[in-house]
């Protein structure tokens, strides 16, 4: 059975709006409308989400819920995102080529280890959670001149090929960071 797209929407309720479905062939045409939609919505929709149907199984790969005029709520959309040389996206994967991993690997179990009684306080999120706040926090480091650690030239690049920061996967960074612990026998635990 061929993958098939649909576009979905609700209303300002968030109950599905009969007869406003419409299922499409290509990925690039139900993201197309999508974005059409978004971009020019009509005043009864409350959301609007494109879902991927392989047989049984459906899978929603973008949504935006409008701005409800009453409360003032802001719009939002979410995406999801195809990965980029097998990271989560483009930004992910250039702060990888520009951090030294095993160096970043070392800040990470020394910040847990020494962070280890603050954080075992059965806290409902793992250890990946810190250790991608330290990956984070040494990267805004290393691009803040003040801190001197690059060069403006190589500061520079670095921010260039990053670009946006807030779209970088953190989580995923530290998740490599602790397999490079683990696998070396380094503490690393919460």
């Amino acid at each position: 059975m061929a993958i098939s797209y649909r576009l979905r929407f609700e209303d300002h309720d968030l109950l599905a709006m009969e007869g406003w479905d419409e299922v499409i062939d290509a990925k690039e045409d139900a993201l197309a409308a999508f974005e059409y939609v978004v971009l020019d919505p009509d005043l009864e929709i409350g959301s609007v989400y494109v879902t991927e149907v392989d047989g049984d199984e459906e899978r929603v790969i973008a949504a935006h819920a409008f701005v409800d005029e009453s409360t003032g709520d802001p719009t939002m959309t979410a995406i999801e995102n195809e990965g980029y040389n097998g990271w989560t996206n483009r930004e992910t994967w250039a702060v990888m080529l520009w951090i030294d991993l095993d160096a970043v690997a070392d800040m990470v179990a020394d910040r847990l280890t020494v962070d280890e009684s603050q954080w075992t306080l059965n806290l409902p999120f793992p250890r990946r959670i810190k250790a991608a706040d330290v990956v984070k926090d040494y990267v805004v480091t290393l691009l803040d001149p003040d801190e001197g650690l690059m060069n403006d030239r190589d500061r520079w690049l670095m921010a260039t090929d990053v670009g946006s920061l807030w779209r970088v996967n953190w989580e995923e960074i530290a998740e490599h960071c602790l397999e490079l612990l683990d696998e070396a026998g380094k503490p690393s635990h919460i």
